[in-house]
């Protein structure tokens, strides 16, 4: 009987107190989601980074409670003399903060500085599409587009998306080949280059947007008139993809080079008068 209760004092003292176990878990999930942020920001998109970051930014958020826990573990194994629980309880306030010094240390992408490249992109793209016009008579054809504007855009990083790495941006194919003065619609409004996700060379009409937006709920667009405008409001809730074509018109997009100038509200009222 004595060998027996002394067996069972010995395994009730070396069981852990509760708070070191579950600030060494919580510790070692925040520094392990630190490290795999840490080495996706270095050999992946931007892209990449920010969705790992909706997953992991909860564990990383849980090292100061993790942090705090250690101690409250330390300061009652100290107290009650349990060796175990001391260093289970320093090994997740260590863990935990490890994992704070890798999230605040790092660099994250910069998401406005990608958000200026991008529009220099489509800048440049848009540029790009004058140029060639000036010089052949007529936009470059849909097949093979972005070899045509090769002569013009030296900088081959433009064609890739900053957000995604990959080739980001398509024709509106309903322009290709033509020349920009034989359009009935508002230059202005008249979409020439976008944003989308399906790779080089895309040509195509909305049904080619990105199925996400990439800059705060928006997308760029590049106009037959040079101009360029980051477009909100495209994507909402309950809608079907792509957005639908009144809906795009509310927004300044026109797809169509054949469709009429659309009018200010002014203008409609005078033509309702008449």
């Amino acid at each position: 009987m004595t060998h027996d209760g002394d067996a069972l004092r010995t395994r009730r003292r070396f069981r852990p107190n509760p708070f070191a176990v579950v600030a060494a878990l919580l510790g070692a999930a925040a520094f392990a989601a630190a490290l795999a942020l840490k080495s996706v920001q270095v050999g992946r998109a931007p892209a990449d980074y920010y969705g790992m970051l909706s997953w992991l930014a909860p564990e990383i958020g849980l090292a100061p409670l993790a942090a705090l826990l250690g101690l409250v573990a330390v300061i009652l194994a100290t107290g009650a003399r349990d060796l175990c629980s001391a260093v289970i309880g320093l090994l997740g306030c260590g863990l935990a903060t490890a994992g704070l010094v890798i999230a605040l240390t790092h660099a994250p992408p910069n998401a406005m500085d990608l958000n200026r490249r991008c529009s220099r992109n489509v800048k440049t793209i848009a540029t790009a599409l004058t140029m060639y016009e000036a010089d052949h008579g007529a936009l470059p054809p849909a097949a093979n587009w972005t070899q045509a504007l090769g002569e013009y855009v030296h900088d081959h990083a433009v064609w890739m998306e900053p957000l995604t790495g990959r080739p980001g941006y398509a024709l509106n194919a309903a322009i290709a080949g033509r020349r920009s003065g034989s359009f009935a619609a508002d230059s202005a409004r008249m979409v020439a280059v976008f944003e989308s996700d399906r790779g080089a060379n895309a040509a195509g009409g909305p049904e080619l947007l990105p199925r996400r937006p990439r800059h705060y709920g928006g997308d760029y667009f590049a106009f037959a008139d040079g101009g360029v405008r980051l477009v909100f409001g495209l994507y909402q809730k309950d809608e079907q993809f792509p957005p639908s074509a009144s809906l795009m018109e509310e927004r300044g997009l026109t797809w169509n080079p054949h469709a009429p100038p659309a009018m200010t509200p002014g203008a409609d009222q005078r033509a309702r008068g008449r």
